[in-house]
């Protein structure tokens, strides 16, 4: 038999704006709430009401128009928050439509809301998701009644090792971190499948230690945190940033900064520490500064008003014991401190007048130093007067030596290096073309980006 009135209609048509156009119809509804109606039982009715309820079809398709769904839910477990808007009855489930223009919010049950699927559907909404989702919702609830705060919980777990101020070492950190990820593992399988036996004993082992799990953390921290030696969390993050895996692995193992490990640290706080260690060593030694430079990987000092970056690496290397102990170096030798040491390049303009005094002397003299080209062009004292180049930065390291003028140095050494490391040799006229050549391409670049501009 074919009905009349269906079950959307007792929401659709009858809490709509259309209706109030139609108080028979409505009356119907309203005295057929929980009956059906057929086609076959017009006759029952008035003229009017026959009338109206023949048109239905129409009015029904003009009263749908009014509506949308709203992807919003509620769980209320006590049922006693709200009733269905179609049957009147006390849900736990909500879903919620709303009519477009009245703006009113009406909550509808979750089998009620079988009946407007079709509505969900036409805007995209999942109500199957939606349905899904509201199992879980429940399924948490329940475990929250079980165990309190339990999400606060692991949510927050890590907090207390992100708050250290120090390294958590591998075999303590391991445990707590495992069971966290136990205890998130049974509560993960909970929500989304099924509340299981096995699953509420490693949650109900795990969840009455976890403030056993903090202390364990907390004690560790309060007794290594004095250590100027355990490694911090500004370096663990630090060689996570630098992807220093291995290194950080090697440095978990106990947390404890050793003289492989430290030569390899150059995050910023961790230099500074070792400056400070640096100028208690030399502190009488008359080497002024220790700067921490970062992106030169050294500490930058001054002696006889010319800067060195001193290499981190190789100073923690030669001096590790002084630095670990604190100690102050008597047997110190500046022309130690120059062999892990190189020339400031923006110093670089008083070590070529003091070289320029010494080659001033010597079989080689200095032509031109420049930099930005990273050239040297020095012309050989003979009957030839041949010209000969070399690096500019090896060159300035070659001769630091002579640069602080310190004695016992194999000067002859010095220039045969340069002399058969650069076997080229050029007469005046290469030279000038050279750098006649090189004016050119300085200019067409300049020009070229000129253009550009």
């Amino acid at each position: 038999m074919n009905l009349l009135i269906y079950e959307r209609d007792q929401l659709l048509l009858r809490k709509s704006e259309t209706i109030k156009k139609y108080p028979h119809l409505l009356k119907v509804l309203d005295d057929y709430r929980n009956k059906k109606v057929y086609y076959k039982d017009l006759d029952k009715f008035d003229e009017e009401t026959q009338r109206e309820l023949k048109q239905i079809d129409m009015i029904r398709k003009s009263a749908e128009l009014e509506w949308e769904p709203l992807s919003k839910t509620d769980y209320t477990p006590n049922m006693d928050k709200y009733k269905c808007s179609r049957c009147n009855t006390r849900i736990m489930y909500i879903r919620f439509i709303r009519n477009i223009i009245t703006k009113e919010e009406y909550p509808v049950g979750r089998e009620c809301i079988d009946h407007v699927r079709d509505l969900f559907l036409k805007h995209g909404i999942d109500l199957y998701a939606m349905e899904r989702e509201d199992e879980r919702i429940r399924r948490a609830m329940e475990i929250e009644e079980r165990f309190n705060d339990i999400k606060f919980i692991i949510e927050n777990w890590n907090n207390v090792l992100d708050e250290s101020p120090i390294m958590i070492p591998n075999d303590v950190e391991l445990l707590f971190l495992t069971a966290r990820r136990e205890l998130n593992s049974a509560y993960t399988r909970c929500i989304d499948n099924s509340i299981t036996n096995k699953d509420i004993l490693i949650m109900d082992k795990i969840y009455n230690r976890h403030n056993e799990f903090y202390e364990n953390i907390k004690q560790f921290i309060e007794n290594n945190k004095d250590n100027e030696w355990v490694a911090t969390r500004s370096i663990e993050q630090w060689l996570k940033r630098k992807r220093e895996f291995a290194l950080l692995n090697k440095l978990k193992q106990t947390g404890i900064i050793t003289k492989e490990i430290a030569s390899d640290i150059y995050e910023f706080r961790f230099m500074k520490f070792i400056s400070n260690k640096l100028r208690i060593i030399f502190a009488k030694r008359g080497i002024a500064g220790w700067e921490p430079k970062q992106d030169e990987r050294g500490y930058l000092i001054k002696v006889q008003n010319i800067r060195l970056i001193v290499d981190h690496k190789k100073v923690i290397e030669r001096y590790w014991d002084h630095i670990y102990n604190g100690a102050v170096c008597d047997n110190y030798i500046f022309a130690d401190i120059l062999v892990i040491s190189k020339i400031y390049n923006k110093d670089y303009d008083k070590a070529e007048k003091e070289l320029r005094k010494y080659f001033y002397m010597s079989k080689l003299s200095l032509y031109s130093m420049n930099y930005d080209r990273d050239e040297i062009i020095l012309k050989e004292k003979s009957l030839d007067d041949k010209f000969l180049k070399y690096r500019f930065v090896p060159f300035i390291d070659l001769c630091k030596f002579i640069v602080f003028n310190i004695p016992n140095i194999d000067i002859q050494k010095i220039q045969n290096e340069i002399m058969t490391t650069s076997t080229t040799r050029y007469e005046f006229e290469d030279i000038k073309s050279y750098r006649e050549q090189m004016q050119r391409d300085i200019y067409e670049i300049q020009r070229t980006i000129y253009k550009k501009r």
